[in-house]
């Protein structure tokens, strides 16, 4: 059983408990204020469902509606740039057996980062893996688990950080019996709420 290193936290954070105790109120916020990208996320989790089950691959058109789902838009020249072989890439990055090799294999394709591999990790895994953006990460550092604060844009995110955030996220799923997926989302409407 994977256990999360929480020594960074100085004592009970009255926070985190108020994010547990008000987790659904976050997770119902942040799917209103998805609106009109439901539908995109919905299919693009089918899509991932059917990678998962092995009835299809990602394909490069996949990675740019996954562009415009995360609103990652300056990644899509960096990738059609880089990559004349991304689906084959992605296929092997996919087949890794844990974690870091995963993390790590997508991000070494050209233009990929840590925010992108997290996503499509999420698309393909939501059971396992939540996505990772600023207002997320940020949240978890108010919620006391000492992470550093990344500038907004960019955000500069390193594949060790991500497979930290990974950790975490698993870790709060447990407290929240709700997939990380769903702890993603709510971290981050906790986030937006919290600095509205």
């Amino acid at each position: 059983m994977e256990t999360l290193d929480t020594s960074n936290r100085k004592g009970p954070n009255p926070a985190l408990a108020d994010f547990v105790r008000e987790f659904h109120t976050f997770l119902d916020y942040h799917k209103d204020s998805e609106g009109e990208r439901t539908s995109l996320s919905e299919y693009l989790f089918k899509l991932g469902s059917q990678v998962r089950e092995g009835a299809r691959l990602w394909t490069k058109a996949d990675v740019n509606t996954i562009i415009a789902w995360k609103k990652l838009q300056p990644l899509r020249r960096r990738i059609q740039d880089g990559s004349s072989e991304l689906e084959k890439q992605l296929s092997i990055a996919l087949m890794q057996g844990d974690d870091e090799d995963r993390v790590s294999s997508l991000c070494r394709i050209p233009g990929f980062g840590p925010v992108f591999a997290c996503a499509l990790l999420t698309l393909t895994w939501p059971e396992a893996y939540g996505a990772m953006d600023n207002p997320s990460w940020q949240a978890l550092e108010r919620l006391g688990f000492g992470l550093p604060l990344k500038p907004y844009s960019g955000g500069g995110f390193t594949v060790a950080e991500a497979l930290k955030y990974q950790r975490i996220l698993r870790f709060l799923a447990k407290i929240t019996r709700a997939p990380p997926v769903h702890v993603a989302d709510a971290l981050n409407a906790f986030y937006k709420i919290r600095n509205a």
